[in-house]
Formats: C-alpha cells, structure tokens, sequence
C-alpha cells in the first residue's frame, strides 16, 4: 500500500470547533461515529447558502466515507443517527418528490432555532416538507464541557482533578447551574464556581434545595457572600 504523499504547502482546510476536540472526542468512542462525524463537517463546509445541511442520502452516496467503513451502507446509517441522538447532529425527517429524507444539521445556536422554526411551521426547508423533528436524547453537559464554555481557559492536570471530585461531589444540576451563576455575576474562574457549589452543600440553596442546612436568603446577599468565601478559600 503507497504511503501518504504529505499536505501541499498550502491548500483548503475544514474548520472544525474547538469541542469536537475535547468533549466529543471523549464521548464517541465508535471509530466509524468519528469517521462520519469527520466527513459530515468536510461536506457541509462546502454547502452553499443561509442554511446549511446533509442529508443521509448524501452521507450514504459519499464515496470516500463509503471506503472507509468497508462499503457498509448500514455503519453510515447507524453512525449518523448515533450522532443524532448525542446531539452533535440536529435531525430532521423530510419528504420531497422522491419520499422520505432524513436531513441533518450541526448542533449550533442557530440551527437549534431554525429546527424549532421549523417544528412550529414558522419556517421552510426547501424543496422538503417537513414531516417531523426528532428529539434527541436529554444529556447534560459533562463538568469539562462546562468548564470550557463557561471559564474559557485550558484545562490542567490540577483543575482536571478537582472538576473530577467536584462531579463526583455535587450533583449534575448543581454543577450546571452554578457556571450559570459564575457566568452571569462576570466571575468566571473555577475558584468562584467551587466556592458556590461548596456554599450551597453547607447552607442550602436559594431556591429551598437542601444542603447541610436548607434555608432562603436574598440573592444579592447571597452574591456578596460568595465574594467573600472565595477571598476567605483564596
């Protein structure tokens, strides 16, 4: 089998975000999932056009990724819908002159709108009609996930292992809903995070949930508060 001959000095490239090299890479452990989730973002950066999207009849005619699972049209088809329900992919089912499609989009900000339009009938998906809008399975975000979206810095080894005893600590709402709040008070930094979720196990939540000792107080004092935890665990 020849080699691989190496990338010209310059040529095309296929942006890919950020995510799908930490926490999707974590999560698809399928090798043929990689591989069409790969092929999907080379055939949709050469789309044209407001709106963007594959359908699994082209995902399935795709020669190289055709190759690269063997010929097995079946792989492609489950590997795409997997997708689909981790939520990297947004599916649509569709009709047009030739029957039903199935229709797939990233898992953007702006598609997640447009899918909603088009579940209420306030938008068009030229030339299908759409038939349905499938549900994807509810995952949360993992604390990693969290930490980059809401912190926006890199990971390391000491911060690794606290977010894993942190997720193992505290629950999966709590978790989330604190980088909410970090995020919202402009107090981006996992020290202000923990020291939310640590406030809330020992004097209970705004809204009621239990902690050592469940009690409501008013939010800005509770933001104050958390101010002063994190200077006092600095």
């Amino acid at each position: 089998m020849a080699g691989f001959d190496g990338f010209p000095s310059t040529s095309d490239a296929t942006p890919l975000p950020n995510l799908f090299f930490s926490t999707m890479l974590e999560q698809v452990t399928d090798l043929t999932e990689l591989k069409c989730a790969l092929r999907f973002f080379y055939l949709l950066h050469r789309k044209k056009g407001a709106v963007r999207c594959i359908t699994m009849s082209e995902m399935l005619a795709d020669p190289i990724l055709s190759v690269s699972v063997g010929g097995s049209q079946n792989a492609v088809r489950s590997a795409t819908l997997a997708l689909a329900q981790r939520c990297v992919l947004l599916h649509v089912t569709a009709e047009a002159g030739s029957g039903a499609e199935d229709v797939f989009f990233v898992n953007t900000p702006k598609e997640q709108r447009l899918v909603e339009q088009l579940r209420k009938g306030e938008a068009t998906l030229p030339p299908f009609t759409v038939l349905k809008v499938t549900e994807p399975a509810v995952q949360r975000p993992s604390i990693f996930d969290l930490y980059e979206k809401s912190i926006g810095r890199v990971i390391t080894p000491l911060i690794g292992d606290e977010l894993k005893d942190a997720e193992k600590e505290y629950p999966a709402d709590w978790t989330e809903d604190a980088f909410k709040e970090a995020v919202r008070q402009n107090k981006r930094s996992w020290a202000y995070v923990s020291a939310i979720l640590r406030r809330w196990q020992e004097e209970g939540r705004v809204d009621g949930t239990s902690g050592r000792r469940a009690q409501k107080i008013d939010p800005e004092e509770y933001r104050r508060g958390y101010e002063r935890y994190v200077k006092r665990r600095s």
